[in-house]
């Protein structure tokens, strides 16, 4: 979050002073910009079928499928109408997972999804890559496999249920303000436009209630983004110390070193936040290490591409395979001065790819859109992670299609570096746009 706003509180301290000459700095980013690269705007083409009354997801770029069989379709139709259960399939090579039982009626569509009936499921995973629906059940079809293979259903089906709307919809989002009234960043919304977002975006380098707030929100039917801003090694974590240097970078992933053994520390403390809505089934899109930018920000911004690539990696084995956290979608995030293949250490580490925007130019932002995708590539979902202005999704369909946008916490409703980012009339507009999904017209994903 390189732009000129409050910067919060450290876990330990008292509000941090405001930053000096940060608006200089952003126009000089802003000046510095590389142009950005064409991409043709491809995308996974995924297809929401309902069989009586259940989704049943598939993306077909190459993420595998899975055939199936057993339940009649009683509509065709899109992703407004019909129940509200996502039901995924198994990755690449594995096939689809057996969906077994139950029926769902009833409930039209409001914001993208069904808010009609329910159905359980359950299977394994065929070797055959077929699947075939139990009595009155739905079929199933591939869903792209996470970086996790152990991931938990509710994380898989999150996935898949990203993959099956990217191209098509969009989800709203709002980063709640941790260090003051992070309430009052969804109130707003709430009062203007009587809905919620579909996203809240949290920070753990505030620990007090992050957490909870969270488990809260997707209780109420939300999807959680979290990002952290940790210290740089072997410093406390704050603001400030997220934009120090590491002394040596290398000894950040070789074991026995003390750098080592406090981003270990740091990476426990994660763990144990994310354990908590694993407990809960509460699956995670979680930004670490975001806003990676060539003008090195923050410290995990300084090292090399392969260096950088090295601790990534390091931190996603960590975290899923010592830790034994499996409701993480792990999500890299680039800062607005564009994406660096350098910096991408691969879609077997990667499951969404993103950028931030705090450019005062034109929405719907298509060159920085074509330009991570050029990174990414033509099927990944591409969230704008973090933004100062929501763009209309009038105007991202069919050229700049984010997956997401995530407004930085204030700019919803304040002159953030006197600019005004957004109006009511502008979030009023974008609320009310066929293609945005709220809190409202989500499905469940367990």
């Amino acid at each position: 979050m390189y732009k000129p706003r409050i910067p919060g509180i450290a876990r330990t301290q008292s509000p941090a002073p405001g930053r000096q000459n940060l608006g200089q700095r952003s126009a000089q980013r802003v000046a510095q910009r590389s142009a950005q690269r064409s991409a043709r705007l491809l995308r996974a083409r995924c297809v929401a079928i309902i069989f009586s009354g259940i989704w049943a997801l598939g993306c077909s770029a190459e993420v595998g499928t899975a055939s199936g069989s057993g339940g009649a379709k009683s509509s065709t139709g899109g992703s407004g109408t019909g129940g509200r259960v996502i039901s995924t399939g198994g990755g690449p090579g594995s096939g689809g997972v057996t969906s077994s039982g139950g029926t769902a009626s009833g409930g039209s569509g409001t914001d993208g999804s069904g808010t009609g009936g329910m159905s359980d499921t359950d299977g394994g995973a065929p070797s055959d890559g077929s699947s075939t629906g139990g009595a009155g059940g739905a079929a199933t079809t591939g869903c792209p496999a996470p970086v996790d293979p152990s991931a938990t259903p509710e994380t898989k089906n999150l996935l898949c249920y990203l993959y099956s709307i990217y191209g098509n919809k969009v989800l709203s989002g709002q980063q709640e303000t941790s260090w003051a009234n992070p309430q009052a960043d969804i109130d707003y919304y709430v009062s203007t436009v009587g809905k919620h977002p579909a996203i809240l975006g949290g920070d753990y380098l505030y620990k007090n209630g992050t957490t909870s707030r969270a488990q809260a929100y997707a209780k109420a039917g939300g999807i959680v983004v979290m990002r952290y801003h940790m210290g740089a090694p072997p410093s406390a974590d704050t603001y400030d110390n997220a934009k120090a240097t590491v002394s040596n970078f290398d000894d950040l992933t070789k074991a026995g070193t003390s750098l080592n053994t406090s981003l270990n520390s740091k990476l426990d403390y994660l763990a144990g936040e994310l354990k908590t809505l694993q407990s809960a089934n509460v699956p995670v899109i979680l930004v670490i290490y975001h806003e990676v930018d060539k003008f090195a920000w923050f410290w995990w911004s300084k090292g090399t591409g392969a260096q950088f690539n090295t601790l990534w990696k390091y931190t996603v084995d960590y975290v899923n395979k010592i830790k034994g956290i499996h409701n993480v979608i792990w999500t890299l995030g680039f800062g607005h001065d564009g994406a660096l293949a350098a910096y991408f250490p691969g879609k077997a580490y990667v499951d969404l790819g993103g950028i931030d925007q705090y450019d005062k130019g034109t929405q719907p932002f298509a060159n920085l859109y074509d330009g991570t995708k050029a990174v990414f590539g033509s099927t990944m979902p591409i969230p704008l992670h973090e933004t100062g202005t929501i763009p209309q999704p009038k105007d991202m369909f069919p050229k700049a299609p984010w997956l997401m946008w995530n407004v930085w916490c204030g700019y919803q409703n304040t002159n953030a570096e006197g600019y005004t980012w957004n109006t009511a009339a502008t979030i009023k507009a974008a609320y009310a746009d066929s293609h945005t999904i709220t809190r409202e017209g989500l499905p469940t994903f367990k």
